[in-house]
């Protein structure tokens, strides 16, 4: 099994909460730097998502800024972990939090993003996104309790600072450029 099958398959026992999986990521730094490769493997559904909310007279300009954000979020929240970590007394298990983060992302756009969709084209009810929102959340929690090996309320508040940032990821360029 190659490293992103390895990586995918360790990210899907931990959907499960299979708590042992995260000793199936490469925690090494090259394994590390590898999981950025999830990036890569959502962005064709990001692009699908983003046409679906774009219109058609958008210009190139809106295109490559919504792809700036994109990429901008994926490494955010690692850099701001990366002193967040270190106050919390968890930065020996960082590298390994963010391996298992990004890898986990993969299926945490796998899950939500095409309900998304389907709710847009009135296939799937309006309140589904946010049952699909509340498990991806609850997988977040998991996988930031059990990689950094923090408490239930530290693990939460590590979710709620990725969900924040992320908002204000998004949102910050239209009220401030």
């Amino acid at each position: 099994m190659n490293d992103t099958a390895r990586a995918l398959n360790a990210a899907w026992k931990l959907l499960r909460f299979e708590k042992a999986a995260i000793d199936d990521f490469d925690d090494t730094i090259v394994g590390f730097w590898r999981s950025f490769r999830a990036m890569f493997l959502v962005l064709p559904l990001f692009m699908v998502f983003l046409s679906m909310r774009t219109t058609a007279d958008m210009d190139l300009s809106v295109w490559i800024g919504e792809l700036l954000i994109y990429a901008i979020s994926w490494f955010a929240f690692p850099v701001v972990m990366v002193f967040v970590a270190d106050r919390m007394g968890a930065f020996e298990n960082y590298k390994r939090f963010i391996i298992a983060y990004n890898w986990s992302s993969v299926w945490q756009n796998v899950i939500y993003l095409p309900i998304i969709m389907f709710v847009k084209l009135g296939v799937l009810p309006p309140e589904l996104p946010i049952f699909a929102l509340l498990f991806v959340l609850v997988y977040s929690w998991f996988v930031a309790r059990t990689a950094l090996d923090i408490s239930t309320g530290t693990a939460i508040g590590v979710v709620m600072l990725d969900f924040f940032l992320g908002i204000f990821i998004q949102f910050a360029p239209d009220k401030f450029l």
